[in-house]
Formats: C-alpha cells, sequence, structure tokens
C-alpha cells in the first residue's frame, strides 16, 4: 500500500516488506530487488516531478511556491532486443 515508512527515502527492501507501504522510491527499489534475485534485467529510473500539479492541485493560490520532486518506478527487460517496459 502507499504510505512512508519511518525510514522513508532510505528505506531498504526488506523494510518496505516489513512495513508493508511505500511510497515511489522505496517501491522502485524492491522491486528492482526482487527482478535482479530472479535473474531479470531491470533499472530503477528517476523522473522530475512538479508536486504542485500532483499534490498542491486543490490550492488555488498564486502564492503557492512551485515544488518539485523525484518519482522513481522500475524498468524491465525480458531479453537484449526486446524494449525497456516501465512498471510503476
Amino acid at each position: 500500500q502507499f504510505g512512508f515508512t519511518p525510514y522513508f527515502d532510505t528505506a531498504s527492501p526488506a523494510q518496505t516488506l516489513q512495513f508493508k507501504k511505500g511510497h515511489c522510491n522505496p517501491k522502485a527499489i524492491l522491486l528492482h530487488t526482487m527482478f535482479r534475485i530472479a535473474n531479470i534485467k531491470s533499472r530503477i529510473v528517476f523522473i522530475p516531478i512538479a508536486l504542485n500539479e500532483l499534490i498542491l492541485n486543490r490550492f488555488d493560490d498564486p502564492h503557492t511556491p512551485k515544488l518539485k520532486g523525484i518519482h522513481a518506478y522500475t524498468e524491465v527487460q525480458w531479453d537484449t532486443s526486446s524494449p525497456w517496459i516501465a512498471i510503476d
């Protein structure tokens, strides 16, 4: 489930499983780790996002600061001839 652990972005895959929740960064790391254990090629992608559009859009205030953040997701490649597939 979506949520934040006391470890926030530093949560290990084991801690994410232990707490049964996490946000994008720990979940992407957990999924990447699981793919790697299964010998499936994967990588973590980080992209900039505007938090205002995702979180603060309910506040129609021109004085709201423009907040930026990073979103993480996992990509997997089944074999070297296939494209990377985003899993979010």
